[in-house]
């Protein structure tokens, strides 16, 4: 008998298992409040079984999947979430850390912007979308050696001397426990959108 392939993809659906809502729930809050250029971006959620981590000990969180041309002819989704379940299921992870998760995913989605200002649209009249990469991405030894050696790097190190006087989002986020999980991410994207004013 042949092995079967094993499925490592499960489409999130919350109208048919409610513990599907919460990802959603916590992407809705975040698309209204601080990612509001994606309000008319369709987004679906899947869990991802089978992620391990690579020779280096890093495990992939989540990643954000631009929907192509060809998938806009089956579907009407621009974007899928892809999240790992097993970090997002584990007791060890707060909701601030789920809510940080999405909020990196969502910071990767951006509409394709006109020249005139208005977002772009294909022939058949649908938004055209796309993704943006990492801000800062650097080794913990370059900037040890050599500094803040770019702007995006100094940046980064003008919101780490802000920190010093008010916490960064690490410190306060992740230690909420609250039983309630809707007030958990209220207050978890309170402490969000404080953080963005700096």
């Amino acid at each position: 008998m042949a092995s079967l392939k094993k499925v490592n993809l499960m489409f999130l659906d919350p109208k048919q298992d409610k513990r599907h809502k919460r990802p959603y729930s916590i992407m809705k809050t975040l698309i209204k409040t601080v990612h509001a250029q994606l309000k008319p971006a369709m987004i679906a959620i899947v869990f991802h079984h089978d992620w391990n981590a690579d020779r280096d000990g890093r495990l992939t969180l989540g990643q954000l999947k631009l929907c192509t041309e060809l998938d806009h002819e089956f579907s009407e989704l621009d974007f899928v979430v892809i999240l790992n379940k097993n970090f997002w299921m584990s007791d060890d992870v707060t909701d601030g850390q789920r809510l940080a998760l999405i909020d990196h995913e969502l910071s990767h989605a951006a509409p394709v912007i006109e020249s005139c200002g208005g977002q772009k649209e294909d022939e058949k009249g649908r938004l055209v979308w796309r993704t943006k990469s990492h801000e800062i991405t650097e080794f913990f030894g370059v900037i040890t050696r050599n500094g803040f050696y770019t702007d995006e790097l100094y940046k980064l190190a003008q919101i780490i001397k802000d920190a010093e006087e008010t916490p960064l989002l690490k410190d306060e986020v992740i230690s909420l426990e609250v039983p309630n999980e809707g007030q958990a991410i209220k207050d978890a994207l309170q402490v969000v959108l404080e953080a963005g004013k700096k």
